[in-house]
């Protein structure tokens, strides 16, 4: 098994190591000053587009349908619900995030 200490020298490694560190920055500045946590348009496209990379263009046409309210509800929902088992707690937020028009549901399935 690998272990968390095994992985610490490819820390940075990736292509986008420094937008991921922008992105932990800027969200845990979104989380300590908002109550209840939420995304806003802009926002919740940079993380996509960080996560999407060279996939960000398919279905843009979709997602421009999403309104910054719609986005704001979905992601305050998805990112506020908690479980009592993290996997799931997170699993189940991306799959909520799903709910925007133009992103492609979870492979996995939830029970």
């Amino acid at each position: 098994m690998i272990r968390a200490a095994q992985l610490i020298p490819f820390r940075g490694v990736v292509e986008n190591a420094t937008e991921t560190e922008r992105l932990k920055q800027m969200l845990a500045a979104k989380l300590r000053d908002r109550d209840p946590f939420y995304l806003t348009a802009d926002e919740f496209e940079r993380v996509l587009r960080w996560k999407l990379r060279r996939q960000f263009e398919r279905r843009q046409d979709l997602r421009q349908a999403n309104t910054d309210d719609v986005i704001r509800t979905i992601t305050g929902a998805a990112l506020t619900l908690k479980h009592a088992d993290p996997i799931t707690s997170s699993n189940s937020g991306s799959a909520r995030c799903a709910s925007c028009a133009g992103l492609p549901f979870p492979s996995h399935r939830l029970s």
